[in-house]
């Protein structure tokens, strides 16, 4: 293995928190949302991707439509690897993806268009804090609104109104 190789695998397992780099590389086929790909590896395999660590507007929420024409833009029809970090309770992998030894997860908060995941509060991917921190300082994206409501939240409103 190239010594630049061996750089990015040890990032890969430091940086999203994964012991075996289990992965899958694959086309992404479909663009479903800001935080959700269908990938198809070269079996033919179909995999419903959740971007592990960010969350996105939903698509019906303010910029939801943005986050989703960005992430298409950067990875729609393009060979991308998956690092999987789990499953979801959607059955949807969790999985961080790689362009061309780009991270798109933390891209997408660093360009303003997801927030970083948190799970009761806490953040799934700390080491994603400094993008999302440096896209609302530089009113990058959804951070161009006063005050942007974080998808959870905007899920939890939109619960309320339908009971």
């Amino acid at each position: 293995m190239k010594t630049d190789k061996k750089l990015l695998f040890i990032f890969i397992l430091l940086f999203t928190g994964t012991t075996a780099a289990e992965q899958i590389e694959g086309k992404v086929v479909k663009v479903l949302d800001g935080d959700t790909v269908q990938v198809l590896d070269s079996a033919k395999n179909n995999y419903r991707v959740r971007l592990y660590g960010i969350d996105a507007p939903e698509k019906n929420q303010a910029w939801g439509q943005n986050a989703k024409k960005a992430l298409s833009r950067a990875i729609a029809s393009k060979n991308v690897v998956v690092v999987i970090n789990g499953v979801d309770i959607y059955k949807r992998t969790l999985g961080t993806i790689w362009l061309d030894g780009y991270n798109m997860n933390g891209s997408m908060v660093s360009s303003g268009h997801a927030w970083v995941y948190r799970n009761q509060g806490q953040p799934t991917v700390p080491a994603y804090l400094p993008y999302e921190k440096q896209a609302q300082q530089a009113s990058s994206g959804l951070w161009s609104e006063s005050s942007p409501i974080p998808p959870w939240v905007w899920r939890q409103q939109e619960k309320n109104k339908q009971e």
